[in-house]
């Protein structure tokens, strides 16, 4: 539902289009399609905007214009932005997730939960919205199912004893690092923040948390298969 919702104004402005030039109001005519595709490209600059206010609080304008061509360019953002604007890959890009900015040491840790304590009212507040926002898939799921929480990825699932990890890195299919090279000095660059840039150390032991497990599981992985193939 988080899609439809980001579609939602382009969608609107797409609907009345249509009734005004004569399209079908199928949801599928032109109107639909160039304004679908086009809420990509504006959550793009949303988001390349914020980035670039968040990189100028410590950096030149000179380095935050290079971070953010090689971050467009460099990655897949570009080719999603401008070939496939209604997958969800600029949306999430707009959204940015900053919980724990700030926070140098187990001491700030403290200071920000007990933040989070003396204005206990506000974080129900920020739950309820968050519940809120999800109550119309609720509903939704409710209406067409008869049930309020429904998996609607009907055949699909998680393979977790299977992950695929060394391909989704290097492999020729999608491999991450094979077709945007560039992200390697990204992951560099996330070990460099506890030292350089201790604002972000704990979104980066975060992150660092979880390309750890990854390895670890990709280790773990390799020796099964090596065993396997012995006693073959």
């Amino acid at each position: 539902m988080g899609m439809a919702i980001m579609y939602l104004p382009f969608f609107a402005v797409a609907h009345l289009s249509a009734n005004l030039f004569g399209y079908e109001t199928d949801g599928f005519s032109e109107p639909y399609q160039m304004m679908i595709q086009f809420s990509g490209l504006v959550y793009l600059v949303i988001g390349l905007f914020f980035l670039r206010k968040l990189l100028l609080l410590y950096y030149s304008e000179k380095v935050t214009a290079i971070t953010l061509f090689c971050v467009l360019f460099g990655s897949n953002l570009f080719y999603y932005a401008s070939v496939h604007g209604a997958m969800s890959h600029t949306h999430t890009f707009c959204l940015l997730f900053l919980v724990f900015f700030g926070i140098t040491n187990l001491v700030g840790l403290k200071h920000r939960l007990f933040l989070f304590l003396r204005h206990i009212k506000f974080v129900f507040l920020m739950i309820a919205l968050a519940t809120l926002v999800f109550l119309p898939q609720m509903l939704y799921w409710k209406h067409i199912t008869g049930h309020y929480f429904f998996n609607s990825y009907v055949g699909e699932q998680f393979y977790f004893g299977n992950p695929h990890l060394l391909e989704g890195l290097f492999g020729f299919r999608k491999g991450w690092l094979l077709y945007s090279p560039i992200m390697i000095f990204s992951l560099i660059g996330m070990f460099m923040l506890f030292k350089n840039r201790k604002e972000f150390s704990c979104l980066s032991l975060f992150y660092f948390d979880l390309y750890l497990c990854d390895f670890i599981l990709v280790v773990l992985v390799v020796w099964r298969c090596l065993r396997i193939k012995s006693h073959d």
